[in-house]
């Protein structure tokens, strides 16, 4: 295989900003550079001469072409447990690597099709750290849902390059957890993840993401693995006639709360619509969607009396760290 082979399977599955990248210091800080990243570049960082990060959202649409889960413990155990969680939301061996950072633990990368929204990349890591079980010394990229005004957005030191303050470069390893060999032909192996996977994925695993969401005066940062009590209440067994306009709007405000785009969420209302007695019309749907994805709405009514119906206020996250 020839040095522009091995740099074209490399750039086809480490993307980023094509207008900026970043260089590491002896120190381990980086500096952008703010040019595009040359074939010569990248030759240089897997030679160990230089260490290069990628910024991982496009500003133009805010996009990413990968999710990163960053685990800063050097104790392989640990990976076993994201490992099983990719399982368990439905990615084969082959949509996923593990690499060794070169210095205080490991990177699991997942790569795209096509890029799509930084907050779905996002909430894919943050799904699967939360199947995982895993609650310390974690971060998840992109760490932002979008750039703001001219900022670069988060960075990802790439792969296989030598860590300027540990001295050591990293390395891919198997799904045995054992050193990979030939990263070429590995890599070649991947496979990336479609856009209908991604979708499948945070509509099955929604329920999931309440945990960082700010309703109304408090946080919500409970400990119930089921979702908001409610919610799941509503959503297992549909509503009766009088109620069904207004927690349609507040389910769609939940949603959008946990980071699904207004198709899925709509989707899922679809679903939960079947259940009431009788169903909403569909345009009455895409109406209460659309106003809770146009306006600022937070709250999700908790003292309303259609809500109070539905809430446990002894195992809600947010009656629990917040005065509703």
């Amino acid at each position: 295989m020839t040095i522009n082979n091995e740099i074209g399977i490399y750039k086809s599955y480490f993307k980023g900003r094509t207008d900026v990248f970043a260089e590491q210091s002896c120190k381990g800080s980086y500096y952008p550079v703010k040019r595009e990243m040359m074939d010569t570049d990248l030759c240089d960082h897997l030679n160990g001469k230089k260490s290069y990060g990628i910024y991982l959202i496009n500003p133009r649409d805010n996009r990413s072409w990968n999710t990163v889960i960053d685990i800063d413990v050097k104790d392989i155990s640990f990976m076993q447990k994201v490992k099983d969680a990719i399982s368990k939301i439905g990615l084969s061996e082959q949509q996923a690597i593990f690499e060794f950072s070169g210095n205080k633990g490991y990177h699991v990368w997942m790569f795209y099709a096509e890029p799509i929204e930084a907050v779905k990349a996002r909430n894919i890591g943050k799904i699967i750290v939360a199947l995982s079980e895993f609650e310390r010394d974690i971060e998840i990229f992109p760490k932002q849902n979008r750039i703001a005004g001219n900022g670069v957005g988060s960075l990802m030191k790439l792969p296989l390059g030598v860590h300027k303050v540990s001295g050591k470069r990293s390395y891919f390893i198997d799904q045995k957890f054992l050193d990979v060999e030939n990263w070429k032909e590995y890599l070649s192996g991947i496979q990336k993840i479609d856009k209908d996977q991604v979708d499948d994925i945070l509509k099955e695993y929604c329920y999931l993401l309440e945990q960082d969401l700010d309703f109304q005066s408090g946080t919500a940062n409970g400990d119930d693995s089921n979702g908001l009590p409610c919610m799941k209440r509503i959503l297992e067994t549909g509503v009766s006639e009088g109620n069904r306009d207004n927690i349609c709007f507040r389910i769609a405000v939940y949603f959008k709360k946990c980071g699904l785009p207004v198709d899925i969420t709509q989707s899922i209302i679809e679903s939960w619509n079947k259940k009431n007695k009788p169903p909403l019309d569909n345009t009455a749907i895409i109406k209460k969607v659309e106003s809770a994805y146009k306006a600022g709405y937070k709250g999700l009514g908790c003292n309303s009396d259609y809500m109070k119906e539905y809430c446990n206020s002894e195992i809600c996250p947010v009656r629990k760290t917040a005065k509703v």
